[in-house]
């Protein structure tokens, strides 16, 4: 994981690219708050396409309101790794647009945080990995 000036960039090596199945990257930027506040999900194997960073709640449960700011996820099969990067707007209570309603909610957007922490989730069939545990985060990574 890198946290930069610009963006959050998190690694994932995988199993088997090739198989069907997806990834969540939860993101906590608030420590005083328990929990993440926002996740990346999208598929890994179906063309890098489709993905969306939602906001979720306590119980680490998506919300239907996408974050209008800038990420990607792209996976590579020969090295069966996924690259997830979320831009630190994203990390700046960014305006959201809710999937249900159509509508934008305009935001008071703050400074990035100083550090953020991490988990991340797998899926395909009938599997599920966690790191570093289901429902846990890795340390703090400050700003570079």
């Amino acid at each position: 994981m890198d946290y930069g000036r610009n963006r959050l960039e998190v690694r994932v090596r995988v199993r088997d690219v090739s198989r069907q199945g997806g990834l969540a990257v939860y993101v906590d930027s608030r420590p005083q708050k328990p929990g993440p506040e926002l996740v990346l999900l999208g598929p890994i194997s179906l063309g890098d396409y489709d993905w969306k960073v939602l906001r979720i709640t306590r119980g680490w449960k998506p919300t239907t309101h996408e974050l209008l700011c800038g990420s990607d996820l792209r996976s590579r099969r020969a090295t069966d790794t996924a690259r997830v990067v979320i831009e630190t707007g994203c990390l700046r209570n960014p305006d959201t647009f809710d999937l249900r309603t159509g509508k934008v909610d305009e935001r008071q957007q703050w400074r990035a945080p100083a550090q953020v922490r991490v988990s991340v989730k797998t899926t395909g069939g009938r599997s599920r990995d966690w790191s570093p545990a289901a429902k846990k985060l890795h340390p703090a990574v400050g700003r570079a």
